[in-house]
C-alpha cells in the first residue's frame, strides 16, 4: 500500500546540522514514525550515526547504517541509496545527498537539511524546491535565525488545494 505524500520541509541551517538532525529524529520517533536518513557519503553517515548515539544516551532509537541483514529492523536507518529498506515514514536528506523528486513520494514527511553558508548547497536546495513545486507537493521552508526557526515560505495550502482538485 502506498501512502499519500506528506509535507516536505526544507531546513536552512547556519552552521552544524547535528542538533537539528537529532531533533528531527526525536520528533519523528515520538510520532511513532520510522526514519531513513539519506546521506552523501559513508563518512557523513558514520559521523551522523555517532552523533545520534551520543545524543541518545537517555533515549533509544535503534540506529543503524544500511548494509546489513538487519536493515529492516532499524527504526532509524542511515543510507546512501536505499530509502525504503526499513519501511520509513519519514525521510531526512542530509546536505549533498542526491534524491530524485519521485523518491520522496509516499512519506509522511520529507526533511531536507542544508547549510545556508554554502552557495552550492543553497543552489541545490533551490533547484529541489522548484522541481518539487511542479509536482504540487506541500512544502515549507525554514531558516535558522538567532537560534530559532522561522518559516520563510510555504506552498502547503496551494498544493493541497491543487491536489484535491485533481483527485
Amino acid at each position: 500500500m502506498t501512502r499519500e505524500s506528506g509535507d516536505i520541509y526544507f531546513y536552512q541551517v547556519r552552521s552544524n546540522s547535528d542538533d537539528l538532525v537529532f531533533t528531527l529524529v526525536r520528533n519523528a520517533r515520538k510520532s511513532g514514525w520510522r526514519v531513513c536518513i539519506r546521506g552523501a557519503s559513508p563518512e557523513q553517515l558514520q559521523k551522523t550515526e555517532s552523533r545520534l548515539w551520543v545524543q541518545t544516551s537517555t533515549l533509544f532509537f535503534g540506529v543503524g547504517v544500511a548494509g546489513s541483514e538487519f536493515d529492516a529492523e532499524h527504526s532509524v536507518l542511515l543510507s546512501i541509496s536505499d530509502t525504503r529498506a526499513n519501511n520509513p515514514d519519514a525521510l531526512i536528506i542530509l546536505q549533498g545527498a542526491v534524491v530524485q523528486p519521485e523518491e520522496m513520494r509516499g512519506f509522511h514527511r520529507v526533511m531536507i537539511v542544508f547549510s545556508g553558508e554554502s552557495r552550492e548547497a543553497t543552489s541545490i536546495a533551490r533547484q529541489m524546491w522548484k522541481s518539487l513545486a511542479r509536482l504540487n507537493l506541500p512544502m515549507k521552508y525554514y531558516r535558522q535565525q538567532d537560534g530559532r526557526w522561522k518559516q520563510m515560505h510555504s506552498t502547503s495550502s496551494e498544493a493541497k488545494k491543487s491536489r484535491a482538485a485533481t483527485q
